[in-house]
């Protein structure tokens, strides 16, 4: 991997974009992409802390849009804490869903 597509690929992990997405944008492979992290320490480092500044940002905006609208406030409720306040979901889709879907 060059310097080039490791700045563009962190570039685009802080805009939220997947690592795949990320790869393919700078034309690198998933399987080029994860040897070069298992022998650069610094370049874990580096897509952990760009994929929470992603985080972050959008935590942010959650935050904001919670302030006057509470479906965002209870949609960020659900996923920071969902034992108490999301919802109780089957781990399979029962026959009705299976049938509302197809």
């Amino acid at each position: 991997m060059t310097e080039e597509q490791r700045l563009k690929i962190l570039g685009a992990l802080r805009r939220g974009m997947s690592p795949r997405a990320a790869c393919l944008s700078v034309g690198l492979t998933m399987r080029a992409f994860a040897k070069a992290r298992k022998s650069d320490e610094s370049l874990c480092i580096d897509v952990k802390r760009a994929q929470a500044e992603a985080e972050l940002i959008l935590v942010h905006q959650m935050q904001e849009h919670a302030k006057t609208d509470h479906r965002a406030a209870a949609w960020l409720l659900a996923r920071t804490n969902p034992t108490k306040y999301g919802k109780e979901r089957p781990e399979e889709l029962t026959d009705e869903e299976v049938r509302e879907i197809w």
